[in-house]
């Protein structure tokens, strides 16, 4: 640490200046260090860009799903027991929308439809 400092000491009182070799490679460096600064700018925006837009595709098709919904007053009933599924209840069945917009989880809405009560 002494030497470094007593090395500093004796350029900075020298008279000599920096060759032109030395300025231009510290410039080149300081070129390459900006410029892979920008590129990681630019892809850190086109990434946030592209999450911006999956998300509003996933929220657009939960909304919907969810304007899918009956509003009206049918019951049934729907047992799911091993394989076997059935479903209770005078014209009724059932329909569903999957949202499959994100990764490999998969949204689910059901509902039901009819002709009457």
């Amino acid at each position: 640490m002494k030497k470094m400092k007593k090395k500093a000491l004796r350029k900075l009182k020298s008279r000599t200046g920096e060759s032109l070799v030395e300025v231009l490679v510290s410039l080149l460096i300081a070129a390459l260090a900006l410029t892979m600064l920008a590129s990681t700018i630019a892809t850190s925006s086109k990434i946030i860009t592209q999450s911006k837009d999956k998300m509003e595709d996933y929220y657009d098709q939960n909304n919907a799903m969810a304007g899918q919904s009956q509003d009206g007053a049918l019951t049934a009933a729907l047992t799911i027991s091993g394989s076997d599924v059935s479903l209770t209840g005078d014209d009724l069945s059932i329909s569903f929308s999957i949202n499959t917009e994100v990764g490999s989880t998969k949204v689910v809405s059901y509902w039901l439809e009819g002709e009457g009560e």
